[in-house]
């Protein structure tokens, strides 16, 4: 089975709509007055590859808190995690750690990936609320 991540930094949310996809598109996505998207995303093979993707990212500070689960939908509250996560020059560091962990393939889609996760969740700091989305495909 493969899953879908996906970070969404909000100041305030409704569990309800976070877990029917009609509703989330509606309210939770959108370009915002930069030009970016107000979530980012990607795809992976196993969950365990999003415990070591989280685990890389945030290091072991605390544990997430689960706020639902059923067959279809896992969604984590990261907001006590998201001041602790690493900055490019660690990732720099520890990428060869993640390939060797993980053993996904060096490509720049992988380290963009990373890239890309840090770089929101860097650039949402102030919103209230980090949320992590895990769909079944």
């Amino acid at each position: 089975m493969k899953y879908e991540l996906i970070f969404l930094a909000v100041n305030d949310f409704d569990i309800e709509l976070l877990k029917t996809e009609d509703d989330f598109f509606d309210k939770f996505v959108y370009t915002d007055e930069e030009g970016y998207l107000s979530i980012d995303s990607a795809d992976f093979e196993s969950l365990n590859d999003i415990n070591l993707l989280l685990k890389f990212l945030f290091g072991n500070n605390s544990l997430p808190i689960e706020l639902h689960n059923d067959l279809q939908t896992k969604i984590i509250d990261l907001t006590n995690l998201k001041k602790y996560i690493i900055n490019s020059e660690k990732l720099d560091n520890l990428y060869p750690n993640w390939l060797e962990e993980t053993k996904r393939e060096n490509t720049m889609d992988e380290y963009g990936m990373l890239i890309c996760f840090i770089g929101y969740i860097e650039k949402h700091l102030s919103k209230k609320h980090l949320l992590c989305i895990i769909k079944s495909t």
